[in-house]
């Protein structure tokens, strides 16, 4: 079958300059410094941040950067927005399961099944499902096989697949930081435990997971390099992402139900949180923990944001409903096993639509069920 594809493009959609970032942990007494390489989760997060927000990413290539490794050095708001979505990108719930998957065995064990069926059985169904629904996403990808070797994981961009029903061949098409404007598959046939990427560097992949993700509303200066002695750089005084002085305008959403729907079982009882992103302000339900919840019933949600929009710009409304099945447990977490997506409901409103002023329920999509989400959108 032809691979189903949601709009994002790596040429596109992604960065023009390879993951080569140097993080100082710390500068000790002598001028030496602790480091750590790379900003994969980063730049992945950023990536799908500016999709989701329909705003462009920042031209810069390489060579503009030449004076330092050929990246936007410290400083520079790209390279500090990056590093901030580097870090929340190991904040997730998920990102634990690069610790747990690195200390698991390929194969079924006594207690577990393994990364390999993990990947395929839980993680694809979940990748399927949000690029069935137009919606790339970030995965964490596993190399390591004890503790030593964590730092080699890595995080990438999905944003389609090709799966062979036949011989059961899998092949997701992703955008790897590493690599950037190429395009690069991940694939493995029937009876291989590994996924190989098809990059120039051949890498070879235990498994994969679907990470977490929330988008956040990037700043508005992100290519500025006004007063950065950056080599080459071009100065951009109309900046494409969000120019200087645009005017505003303000509203609040509010959220006042969840109504839960899960058309797979009418005996649907489980524990579920939901994850708010209203044009960057965030938040989440219940505060802490999860709630209980059953099919047929409705719960208040008592939600309001009071947000600020660029008038040439979207006001977007996300939220992502997880349904924690805490059946498994396994080193004293919850049982990552069973996590599942329950849906997502993601919604940009612009001028043309009056910015989506009113009432408002809508069905998630990209779960197993679901849910209806009631909310409000007031012009102030």
């Amino acid at each position: 079958m032809p691979p189903i594809l949601t709009r994002f493009d790596p040429k596109e959609h992604g960065f023009h300059f390879a993951n080569r970032f140097v993080n100082t942990i710390v500068a000790l007494p002598g001028g030496d410094k602790v480091t750590t390489y790379g900003r994969c989760g980063g730049m992945a997060y950023t990536v799908l941040d500016l999709f989701r927000a329909n705003l462009p990413v920042p031209p810069f290539t390489e060579a503009e950067f030449s004076g330092f490794g050929g990246v936007p050095p410290d400083g520079h708001p790209l390279a500090g927005y990056i590093y901030k979505r580097q870090l929340e990108s190991f904040a997730t719930f998920s990102a634990l399961k690069f610790f747990e998957w690195s200390l698991t065995p390929d194969g079924p064990t006594f207690f577990r099944r393994g990364v390999t069926r993990w990947t395929r059985e839980d993680e694809f169904p979940k990748l399927r499902r949000s690029i069935d629904n137009g919606i790339p996403v970030p995965l964490g990808l596993i190399f390591a096989d004890e503790v030593s070797e964590l730092a080699h994981n890595h995080q990438v961009v999905a944003y389609g697949y090709e799966v062979d029903p036949a011989t059961e061949r899998i092949e997701i098409l992703i955008y790897d930081v590493n690599w950037p404007d190429l395009p690069v598959r991940l694939v493995s046939d029937k009876g291989d435990p590994h996924f190989h990427e098809t990059s120039p560097g051949n890498e070879l992949w235990r498994g994969w997971f679907v990470q977490d993700f929330a988008p956040r509303l990037p700043p508005p200066d992100l290519a500025d390099v006004t007063g950065l002695a950056v080599p080459g750089a071009r100065g951009l005084p109309d900046n494409p992402i969000a120019p200087k002085a645009r005017p505003t305008r303000q509203f609040a959403v509010s959220f006042s139900k969840v109504s839960i729907l899960h058309d797979e079982s009418r005996d649907f009882d489980d524990a579920l949180w939901l994850e708010f992103d209203v044009a960057g302000e965030t938040d989440r339900w219940p505060a802490r923990g999860t709630k209980t919840v059953t099919h047929g019933k409705s719960y208040r949600l008592n939600k309001r944001y009071v947000v600020e929009v660029a008038e040439d710009a979207a006001l977007s409304v996300f939220v992502n409903g997880v349904d924690e099945d805490n059946g498994v447990r396994s080193m004293g977490q919850p049982g990552f096993d069973n996590d599942q997506q329950a849906g997502i409901v993601s919604r940009r409103y612009t001028a043309t639509e009056n910015w989506g002023v009113g009432a408002h329920e809508e069905r998630s999509g990209g779960g197993p069920g679901g849910y209806i989400i009631s909310f409000t959108i007031e012009a102030l």
